[in-house]
């Protein structure tokens, strides 16, 4: 399986970064694919979203970033209660996100190396790591990855199952 999964998420190899936001408490994090580069401008077609509803986050070699616990803890200057009962959606998560992304934007990804669970680390130009881990024994699902071009997905529910991009 981790063969496998290598060899499905090298689709990202040649991509740049391009976003990172949060979306119905879904980790979403964007690469858009070299042609952009090539055609000098991004066009809806060139996107690839990796969707995390497993632990996820975004480091360098001394801190994190951005993590996926960011999602559920209310934003500074957020009312507490009103973040809890959700009439406030302003998370930590959503107030970093803005920030890593112009960080990560345009960098290459470099390499990705998957561990024996599905979880894996997508290294990032620049001394950067998107890190995913699988932390429910149960078949539901962790990530997926999306290629808007083809509106084809590639759904990770653990090592039970092998995933197909449908």
């Amino acid at each position: 399986m981790k063969k496998y999964l290598e060899e499905q998420l090298s689709c990202l190899l040649p991509c740049r970064f391009l976003r990172t936001y949060e979306g119905k408490k879904i980790f979403v994090i964007q690469f858009y694919k070299p042609e952009a580069d090539e055609r000098g401008s991004l066009e809806i077609d060139d996107i690839i979203s990796l969707n995390v509803t497993a632990l996820a986050r975004i480091t360098n070699d001394v801190e994190i970033l951005l993590a996926q616990i960011d999602i559920h803890e209310p934003g500074e200057g957020v009312d507490e209660e009103a973040f809890e009962k959700g009439v406030e959606e302003n998370s930590i998560f959503t107030q970093k996100a803005e920030s890593v992304t112009k960080l990560l934007s345009k960098k290459k990804v470099e390499q990705i190396s998957v561990d024996n669970y599905g979880g894996f680390v997508i290294k990032i130009e620049g001394g950067y790591h998107i890190e995913v881990f699988v932390g429910s024994s149960s078949q539901l699902e962790s990530w997926r990855l999306i290629d808007i071009e083809t509106d084809k997905h590639f759904v990770f529910e653990g090592i039970e199952t092998k995933p197909i991009w449908e």
